[in-house]
């Protein structure tokens, strides 16, 4: 039996499991998909997006390209932030910022400077989540379920984005884009609040 603390391949981590722990998954998954449908709900509507905002097409795809960008650079403190005191604190900082930075972009919709202030910020919560996945499918959940929870995890990323390219046309079609950034900004609030 090796003292060094780190796990043999060959032997399994035992993981205490609570019932919770899917319950818990789901709002996880809910804060992966709101963080993704506020990053690409311009994509579908560019040119709209465009003409409510007196700006150019290169523009709006600046509201999406800052989540590259700022993956790029926020995604190992996160990492650091997620070992170094825990999911709770790691993952709450990215559903707060999600949640915060929604719903302030959803309230100051007509403002494009805002707008890209708000995305931005957004942006900043999307690694402290993200990079969670395999964190939380290793702290959760036993070996036997961990490839099913990272899937569900890694799944919410692509369900948030469908609905953000499905949902957002039909939203500014009906009502408006404001309205469409706002339903969004309560809907990623609730979520980060919980």
């Amino acid at each position: 039996m090796a003292t060094s603390g780190v796990e043999s391949m060959n032997e399994p981590s035992v993981v205490r499991t609570h019932g919770y722990r899917w319950a818990m998954l789901v709002v996880f998954m809910l804060a992966i998909a709101a963080n993704q449908l506020l990053w690409i709900s311009f994509a579908p509507i560019t040119g709209d997006a465009a003409a409510f905002y007196g700006v150019g097409d290169l523009a709006i795809g600046l509201l999406s390209l800052v989540f590259m960008v700022v993956f790029v650079v926020v995604s190992i403190p996160a990492s650091w932030v997620i070992d170094t005191y825990g999911i709770r604190i790691g993952v709450g900082i990215g559903a707060v910022l999600t949640g915060v930075f929604g719903l302030l972009r959803g309230l100051l919709a007509a403002d494009y400077t805002w707008v890209l202030v708000s995305q931005i910020g957004i942006a900043v919560g999307q690694p402290f989540v993200l990079n969670a996945i395999a964190k939380i499918a290793g702290r959760w959940f036993p070996l036997n379920e961990r490839a099913t929870a990272t899937g569900l995890a890694s799944l919410a990323i692509y369900v948030g984005i469908f609905a953000g390219v499905a949902v957002t046309p039909m939203i500014v079609l009906r009502s408006s884009i404001p309205t469409a950034l706002l339903v969004y900004g309560v809907i990623s609030a609730a979520i980060g609040g919980s």
